[in-house]
Formats: C-alpha cells, structure tokens, sequence
C-alpha cells in the first residue's frame, strides 16, 4: 500500500513539474521493479532531454533495456511483445557506455554491462570491465565471486595480476 502511495505522488509531481529530475528518476525505478521497463524508459528519456549527462538515467536505460537478458526473462513477458535480442543489447550497451562517459566511477554500469557480455559468451571484454569496476571499488565482493566463477582462479589472484603487474619480480 505504501508503495502504491508513493508511486501516485511521484506520478503527481512528475504530472506537476516538468523539469523534476529527481521524481522522475525515483517513478522510474518503480516502474522498473514492476518489471515495466517501457515506462522507465520514457521518464529516463525524458531526463537527458532536461540533463544529458545524467549518469544515472543512462545507467537505468541500459538496465531496462537488458532487463530480459539481465533477469533471464522472456522479452514478451516485460515488454508486451517480443524483441530483438540484438537490439536489446545495443541499446543496453550504447546507455550503458554513455553512463560511464559521464561518471566513470560508476561501478554498476561496467558491472552490467559485463553481465551482459558473459550471458554473449564474450568473457574477456567482461573480464575488463569486471577489473575496471573493482579497481573502483574493491570491496564489491559479488564481482570478486563472479570473476572466480568465470575464471576458476581466485579472484585475489587475478586482481593482482591486473592491477600490479610486474611487482611479482621487484619483490624477490
């Protein structure tokens, strides 16, 4: 019920004040747990035409966009029809690309687009971004776990490799 009360104010401020950045954002992450990404999207859209290098209405277009892959869910199931699993994932990757363009310390975009990059087979460019986002912040031990379920190294292990290569040698 709360949540119901929430969401019909946040639809009344969004409804009241066109350039309230911070209701929209906040509709839109109801919108996307309920699992209605079509109407994330618009309100997302709607926020980079106020705020184009708004980091966090990308990152939450790239999430909708891969929510089927992401959740493993039939695209139909979400969107009322199927799509293209391609298209999905451009559009997925594109958003996610410009979230990171405008803050690139933002660990949850590298961390899905590299999810989205495992569930293509592609592991090595996710492996990348896995890297990037842990040298961010190191303390994300979901993606510590999954580097070691991808891998089978312990993640400790290739995080040194990548973030301090060559001091193996200096230290003997």
């Amino acid at each position: 019920m709360e949540q119901q009360l929430s969401r019909k104010e946040l639809q009344a401020a969004v409804a009241k004040d066109p350039d309230d950045i911070e209701s929209r954002l906040l509709l839109a992450r109801v919108y996307t747990d309920d699992h209605s990404p079509k109407k994330a999207i618009q309100l997302l859209e709607q926020v980079t035409q106020i705020d184009p290098d708004n980091a966090e209405a990308w990152l939450r277009i790239g999430l909708c966009w891969g929510m089927a892959l992401l959740e493993n869910l039939p695209p139909a199931e979400i969107w009322g029809e199927e799509k293209d699993e391609e298209l999905m994932v451009d559009n997925a990757i594109h958003a996610l690309e410009k979230a990171v363009e405008f803050d690139p310390e933002l660990v949850g975009a590298y961390n899905a687009m590299a999810r989205i990059f495992i569930i293509r087979g592609q592991e090595e460019e996710a492996l990348e971004l896995y890297a990037l986002s842990l040298q961010i912040d190191p303390s994300q031990l979901e993606v510590v776990d999954e580097l070691q379920e991808i891998t089978g190294t312990p993640a400790w292990e290739l995080l040194d490799k990548e973030t301090d290569m060559g001091d193996e040698e200096d230290a003997f």
